[in-house]
């Protein structure tokens, strides 16, 4: 799965992600320089799919995050 982020939510995101051990691995995907967002991509097990899933509807509704 691909998300989106502005920049400067980019380091919350970061770690709320890393604080939710295990969940998902991430990697932040190469963009132009001018972007003021960030793509990352997550990487996860299909059964947490459900406990990432209530965890990206928070982030949308506090942060912005669009999925793509």
């Amino acid at each position: 799965m691909v998300i989106r982020v502005r920049k400067q939510d980019s380091a919350y995101l970061y770690q709320i992600l890393e604080s939710y051990e295990g969940l998902t691995n991430f990697s932040t995907l190469e963009a132009e320089k001018e972007s003021p967002y960030r793509g990352i991509a997550l990487h996860y097990a299909p059964d947490l799919f459900p406990e990432l899933e209530r965890l990206l509807l928070c982030l949308e509704a506090e942060i912005g995050l669009t999925r793509l």
